[in-house]
Parts: C-alpha cells; structure tokens; sequence
C-alpha cells in the first residue's frame, strides 16, 4: 500500500514530500512507516485523549528520492 501511494504522491502528482500522522500507542504503525524509509519529523506530547489516556501525535515524513 505504501509503494502505491507513494508512486501516485511522487510520480503523478509531483509532490516533494509525504506526510503522516498517527499516536505513540501505535507502535505497529510506527515501525511500518520506519521500515519503508519514513523519518519522524514532529512528536507532540499529550495531543489528543484516548479512552482517558493523553497520548502523542507522531508526524513523520518520507522525501522524494529523484
């Protein structure tokens, strides 16, 4: 799904940079984007309230390499 996506951002729609977001609690999500190349980019503590927990909003970004 990643290289999908980042074929369309980069190839067709010409964007120099991908951005996501998603929470600290999501680990798997984490490491997924890392995997593929993904750096994070902005943590911000105690964003949102889950279930009564504050959790951290992690933003990464994945450049266009050509």
């Amino acid at each position: 799904f990643l290289t999908l996506i980042t074929e369309i951002v980069f190839k067709e729609l010409k964007f120099e940079k991908l951005f996501t977001e998603t929470y600290n609690f999501r680990s798997y999500h984490v490491e997924i984007l890392e995997k593929f190349g993904f750096k994070e980019e902005k943590r911000i503590k105690n964003k949102v309230e889950i279930n009564g927990k504050n959790v951290d909003s992690v933003f990464h970004v994945y450049e266009n390499s050509c």
